[in-house]
Formats: C-alpha cells, structure tokens, sequence
C-alpha cells in the first residue's frame, strides 16, 4: 500500500496493494469497502480516480453499495469532461435509480421502496451508443429497466475525472452538499464494452476467482488507484448478504 499526505488533506492509496480481493461465492464477502461519512460545506469524502478514461462508444458500470439515509437524491459515481460536467453520472433516491450520460440524456427506472438503508444492493448499468440502448440491473433483477436511443450516436469524451460519492458540476470540483452520496460502496468495477446481463448476474453471484475477466478492463476495484479525501474510510471485511 501507498499512502501520501497533502496539505489538501489528500490520501492517495494504491488499491492494488490495499485490497487483495478474496472472491468468495459462498460467503459472498469482498475483503474492502469504502464508507463515505455526510458532507458539510467545508468536507466533500471522495475518491478520485488516478488517470482517466478514453474516448467511450459503450461502457458497463457495476458496484455494489449501501445507503445510510435516502431522503434526497444521492450521487455514487460521476465522470465529468471540461465541455460536459455530466458524461456520466449516476443517482439514486427513495423512488428512482438512473444514470445520465453525455449530453443529459437519461434512463430513471422507478423502484419505489424497493432500496433500503443498511442493506447492500448490487447494480449495474449498461449503455451503448449504437443504437442508444441504456439499461440497468439491480441485484438478482429485484429491480431493473431498459430504453432505446438515449445518446444515440454520441460518445463519451476522454480526459474527464472520476469521481465516486459526489456529483461534479465541473471536473473535479463544484460539490454540492445535497448531491452527495452518505453510504458504502464496494467491488466497482468499469468496462469499455456492454456485458450481457447474464455477466451481471455472475457478478452479483460472486463468481468463482476463476472468472475474474468479469472485472473491469478500466476500473478494476482490486488495482485501480485512488485520491481519497475528506474523511473517506477504508474499510474491510464486508458481508453483502
């Protein structure tokens, strides 16, 4: 593990050392999770990824995560682009789960009481430009939703930022306090293609380890190195069931 300290208050760990990811299909237990504390208007707990992401046509978003309040909308994972604060951006709130993606198009997918504090959820979300088809999963399809010609024909800009539990009004910056994530999150991963469904469902399975091409190629929650800031914890020895 790599660790740094920054007047910032910046803590740069290198998840490839940190979290050597134990694959347990019976236990269903991942070996690290990240708990993201409430935000004030001086504190915004984030991860930012180290890098970015290329030039996008389709991608696969998949995590597993816990909420600890859901009285307004919360944003996990965002990517954003000096001409587009929003490539991407995914949310949740008591009634709809969605993701919005390059010029504000968006899949919202109602699922009413159906996510619950304290308790892990597994999603998925899947789009490509092709033909503009955006889907998403949650856990064993307990919610789930699909649309045609959501960003048709456009891609995903390259050069962004990623950051997870807060959205991005510009990259890597303009936090807003009510658009913050309060929860946990584990196990994400991201692709640069669109997995079949059939993937996600081994994924939220846990696959065996020797499976584990079913990671991500651009995010892979075991290597993928991270700023972390803001009184983000690094956690272990989380039970998803």
């Amino acid at each position: 593990m790599r660790v740094s300290m920054a007047p910032s208050i910046r803590v740069t760990v290198i998840f490839a050392f940190l979290w050597l990811l134990t694959w347990a299909s019976k236990e269903c237990e991942a070996s690290t999770k990240i708990v993201f504390p409430p935000s004030d208007n001086k504190s915004f707990p984030r991860l930012v990824m180290v890098g970015t992401l290329p030039t996008l046509r389709e991608f696969t978003l998949c995590y597993w995560f816990k909420v600890h309040r859901l009285d307004r909308r919360l944003h996990i994972f965002s990517y954003a682009h000096e001409s587009q604060a929003n490539e991407i951006v995914s949310f949740i709130d008591d009634e709809v789960v969605g993701i919005a993606v390059s010029d504000g198009a968006n899949l919202q997918v109602s699922c009413p009481y159906y996510l619950r504090p304290g308790k892990w959820h597994h999603i998925c979300y899947f789009w490509s430009s092709w033909e503009g088809e955006a889907s998403l999963i949650i856990d064993n399809f307990g919610c789930h939703g699909n649309k045609t010609g959501m960003a048709k024909g456009t891609k995903i800009r390259p050069k962004g930022v990623v950051v997870v539990g807060q959205d991005q009004d510009k990259p890597g910056a303009g936090f807003v306090v009510d658009d913050s994530f309060e929860g946990e999150v584990s196990e994400l991963h991201f692709w640069d293609s669109a997995l079949r469904s059939e993937q996600a469902l081994r994924l939220y399975k846990f696959a065996d380890k020797s499976e584990e091409h079913l990671q991500g190629n651009l995010i892979r929650w075991v290597k993928t190195p991270f700023h972390v800031y803001d009184g983000v914890i690094v956690s272990s020895n989380e039970n998803f069931e």
